[in-house]
């Protein structure tokens, strides 16, 4: 029923959307657009691709880990699923990878994703934080949304970082959860200190997922810039890293599937001073074709999910 609701969501908001836009002018925008531009936009899918299935393999930091190549099949696997449920939902499957392949507890598991999610968050806001500072047009809710962005920054960094801020937070939830489900808090809060000891225990392997993470930021921002380059609009390249994040973060709602409706609304209203409503349209439309290529890419993997053995390596 949820899932009807959701699709049915997402229907009205993109009928409405056509509605009240010009789709001719949308069309247009298209046929305009620069073939090069396009194609370097959708060629920074392998940049994302390897950055996250190298950084996925650092941060599994107990069993016999996983190859690169497994990596980037469950990640790909991951996004074909979040091509069609909500809020990315579709990298919660990875738990029960970890379970099987890498031997996690479940505990573990949900505790590396999470961690993964939160790495995500953290760099995200951060790029979006400094791109709105260096935006060269200013209003008043873009300085709003700065200063809600830098204390997202500030709460995800303590999240990650803090094991006193992590404490307070799972005693919190504990407090909250029904008392069946206080058990895997628990056993849910020491796997979060162990990725917390593991991944700042060093200052390299710090480094190196802030660098990893930082990477895959950037191609994925950077090719909204080439997007914009792409529809020819000379929009600044902070436009594309202060803007676009809100609209991103906007698509995670659970309201539609894969964010398709309320993220192209985002886009329209955030881009409005660089793009018209069928130019914000045709951008919206080329996020919603690179969130689906990489859930087409992922569609064979998705056994990789499913079939994954309890024991041994899985087939390169």
């Amino acid at each position: 029923m949820r899932a009807l609701g959701t699709a049915a969501a997402g229907a009205l908001i993109l009928g409405v959307l056509y509605w009240r836009i010009d789709v001719a002018r949308m069309l247009d925008v298209f046929a305009a657009a620069h073939p090069l531009w396009l194609a370097a936009g959708f060629a920074f899918h392998v940049p994302m691709a390897a950055l996250a299935a190298v950084r996925l393999k650092l941060m599994v930091h107990t069993g016999p880990g996983i190859t690169v190549a497994e990596a980037a099949r469950l990640n790909l696997a991951a996004s074909a699923l979040n091509a069609v449920l909500p809020s990315k939902m579709g990298d919660f499957a990875k738990t029960w990878f970890f379970q099987r392949r890498a031997r996690l507890s479940g505990s573990q598991a949900l505790a590396l994703v999470l961690f993964e999610r939160a790495s995500d968050t953290l760099t995200l806001l951060a790029c979006c934080a400094v791109g709105l500072a260096l935006l060269p047009a200013r209003e008043p809710l873009v300085d709003t949304l700065a200063g809600i962005v830098a204390l997202g920054v500030a709460g995800a960094l303590t999240l990650l970082v803090s094991r006193s801020f992590a404490r307070i937070c799972f005693r919190a939830l504990d407090r909250l959860a029904p008392e069946r489900w206080r058990r895997r808090l628990e056993n849910l809060e020491e796997s979060w200190r162990a990725m917390q000891d593991y991944m700042f225990r060093t200052p390299v392997r710090t480094l190196l997922l802030a660098v990893f993470s930082l990477g895959i930021w950037f191609s994925n921002l950077f090719q909204v810039w080439l997007f914009l380059r792409a529809l020819g609009v000379s929009a600044p390249l902070a436009a594309a890293f202060g803007l676009a994040p809100l609209a991103i973060l906007v698509g995670l709602l659970p309201v539609t599937f894969a964010g398709v409706g309320t993220r192209d609304v985002a886009v329209i209203y955030f881009f409005r001073a660089y793009l018209d409503a069928p130019a914000g349209a045709a951008l919206g439309v080329l996020l919603t074709v690179r969130n689906l290529l990489f859930g087409l890419a992922g569609w064979p993997f998705l056994g990789v999910v499913s079939q994954a053995p309890r024991n041994g390596r899985s087939a390169p």
